[in-house]
Order: structure tokens, then C-alpha cells, then sequence
């Protein structure tokens, strides 16, 4: 749906890779940034490392600028927007990768501050992106899977496509 940017000035690609993990990110998104050669990048990485229990958070912090960097300065992507990792819910159904929800959200939490103000302060032109509407208990019921995990079609989706659309058009009004 490119965003609902004019087709004809803005080509919007959408990659992702189920299950991802920065390693991943690092050895099939790069290369894909190399064919695509894009402008903006919007990545939502992080979320799967943040469940491995073996990663600190500052583990995972790293990970995710070394990659913005690679981006920005080997790849020479003009604008890089990180955006903030998504609280989960309690899940109302058996799910295959169980988490500890406060002990996830504590690191998520921990992990979006970080990168906010490691961003704001290194002014590298990334962006920590901060959705908006995703945050309060009634919101996050409305938004995500009985897994709580994925967003869900009726209101989920459309609010994180909202607020990737926003973080697009602010990026390149700056």
C-alpha cells in the first residue's frame, strides 16, 4: 500500500524475516540494504533477543547500533529509525515461546530508554521512534493477539502502519 505516500515520488519496500534476531538482521537484511540502496530505513529489531535470557539488555542495545551503524555509514542509508520495542501481554492462549511478560517488559522498557537517549545524544541520523497508542493497559488489549505477542489485524496493525507512515514523512521532512 506504499504507505500512502505518492507512488510516484516515494517506493516503500517491506522486509521482515519471522522470528528474526539480530544475527539474522546482520547476515540477510544487510545484504538486502545493499540491492535495495533505500533512503530511509524503519527497523523493528530487538524484540526476539530481549526473550533469550542469555542477552543482556545492554547486549542487545549494542547489537542493534552496531547495526544502525552498518546501515548508516557502510551502507550509507540516509536516515536510520529504530523503532521502540512493543510491551507483550499475558497470552490467553498456549503459546510455543513462553516469556516471563514483567521480565520482558522491564528489559523492553530499559532497552527503548537507552537507545532513545543513546540516539538523541550521538545525533548520527538515527532516530529512536516512539509509537504512540500502544501503552496503556486498554490499549494494548485492543491491539495485540490473544498471544500477546503480534498485533492483530482489526486494530493493531493499523495503528503500528499509522505510526511506521509517521516516522517515514517525519524522516523526510528533516
Amino acid at each position: 500500500m506504499n504507505l500512502g505516500l505518492d507512488k510516484s515520488r516515494e517506493h516503500v519496500l517491506l522486509r521482515s524475516y519471522p522470528g528474526g534476531n539480530l544475527e539474522k538482521i546482520k547476515k540477510c537484511g544487510l545484504d538486502y540494504v545493499k540491492l535495495c540502496k533505500p533512503e530511509i530505513i524503519v527497523l523493528h529489531i530487538g524484540s526476539n533477543d530481549l526473550c533469550n535470557s542469555t542477552n543482556s539488555v545492554q547486549d542487545v542495545a549494542r547489537g542493534i547500533i552496531e547495526v544502525a551503524m552498518k546501515l548508516r555509514f557502510c551502507l550509507e542509508v540516509k536516515k536510520v529509525i529504530i523503532c521502540q520495542i512493543l510491551h507483550r501481554l499475558s497470552p490467553q492462549k498456549r503459546i510455543r515461546y513462553k516469556v516471563d511478560i514483567k521480565w520482558f517488559n522491564k528489559r523492553c522498557d530499559e532497552l527503548n530508554s537507552f537507545l532513545s537517549h543513546y540516539f538523541r545524544e550521538n545525533r548520527m541520523a538515527n532516530v529512536s521512534w516512539k509509537h504512540s497508542g500502544f501503552w496503556s493497559e486498554r490499549s494494548k488489549q485492543f491491539a495485540f493477539c490473544n498471544d500477546g505477542v503480534h498485533l492483530n489485524i482489526n486494530t493493531g496493525y493499523p495503528k503500528y502502519y499509522n505510526s511506521i507512515r509517521a516516522a517515514v514523512v517525519s524522516a523526510r521532512k528533516s
